[in-house]
């Protein structure tokens, strides 16, 4: 009984391979593994007899073979475990898609072979099956052949999207695999306190952000008054550019002036996760009220948009108004 497990990344590989052995009549003193050339073998394990030696040599096809020696001859049973990684660089460009032969490990001169496919994928990865040879389709609540050991934790777990089983054969499995564009959604905290001489604007844009790594966020806010002179960032590590003036609508008046600017935020590195970016309005002196006046303070917006300047879907905007005591 064979079992492979894989986890595919966008730059790497990890396999775990398990093969239950059953030895009849005349004994073994070793066993042959055949696995793609670029997969190198990090470790091994024997259970149920004592392991000699094992090494990894070129075989025809572009392959190779993993050569395991037992101490003594095998007449029984034994389980051989492998741990293996190969190289896998998934384009940057999620437009490029990556045509990948799934790295398996298929065992030498077994009879009555049965065998189990596991592979797991990074959520940050698109994938589709272009081809397939000797595998059938496991059903996800159909019990294995054998379970391979899981695959190390590297801070994003791998959820396992396809299983297959198998006979004897040459097995292969052809994936397409491309990064999926950053997932970004927002909300937007302003709050607002108003003091008898002036009212103090405070907007949070705060961003979460999946799949892959951003660095730029834009916003848009109003270019009246003397907005675009007091806005700054209270995180001196984050870069602010613009403003860059919206494009004249088609249609629009010979007197058209835009009212609007967009804001690109820069950061040191590209993120994941929550990312809070928290603008400084400098502060603008009003007139002072006095017993019974009172004054209308216009309140900005900001709004997180695309790279294409559109207005960032399912963004959430929330006010909290403050008054000085």
């Amino acid at each position: 009984v064979l079992g492979n497990r894989v986890g595919l990344r966008a730059e790497g590989i990890e396999l775990r391979t398990v093969a239950s052995l059953h030895v009849e009549r005349a004994g073994i003193f070793g066993v042959d593994f055949d696995l793609p050339a670029d997969v190198e073998v990090t470790d091994l394990a024997v259970d149920g007899i004592a392991l000699d030696d094992y090494r990894q040599e070129p075989a025809e096809n572009g392959r190779s073979r993993l050569r395991v020696a037992f101490r003594d001859r095998l007449l029984g049973a034994a389980t051989v475990r492998v741990q293996g990684r190969s190289r896998l660089q998934v384009p940057e460009d999620e437009n490029q898609e990556l045509a990948l032969a799934v790295p398996l490990i298929r065992m030498r001169g077994a009879t009555h072979l049965k065998g189990y496919v596991g592979i797991h994928v990074e959520p940050a990865l698109d994938r589709r099956e272009i081809s397939r040879t000797d595998l059938t389709p496991l059903d996800a609540t159909a019990r294995a052949a054998i379970e391979p050991a899981g695959l190390p934790d590297a801070g994003t777990p791998l959820p396992l999207v396809y299983r297959f089983e198998h006979r004897e054969g040459d097995i292969a499995l052809e994936l397409g695999l491309k990064r999926k564009a950053p997932l970004i959604t927002a909300r937007v905290l302003t709050t607002v306190t108003l003091e008898p001489n002036l009212s103090k604007v405070e907007p949070l844009l705060s961003y979460n952000v999946t799949f892959r790594g951003e660095r730029y966020f834009r916003f848009r806010a109003p270019l009246g008054g003397d907005l675009p002179t007091r806005l700054k960032l209270a995180d001196t590590s984050m870069e602010l550019n613009g403003p860059a003036e919206e494009v004249k609508p088609e249609g629009a008046p010979d007197d058209w002036v835009p009212s609007h600017g967009i804001w690109t935020v820069r950061l040191p590195a590209p993120r994941t996760g929550r990312i809070d970016i928290q603008l400084v309005l400098k502060d603008a002196e009003e007139k002072t009220l006095g017993s019974g006046e009172q004054r209308v303070t216009p309140l900005p917006t900001f709004v997180p948009v695309q790279a294409d300047k559109t207005t960032l879907p399912n963004t959430v905007h929330f006010v909290a108004v403050r008054r000085d005591a």
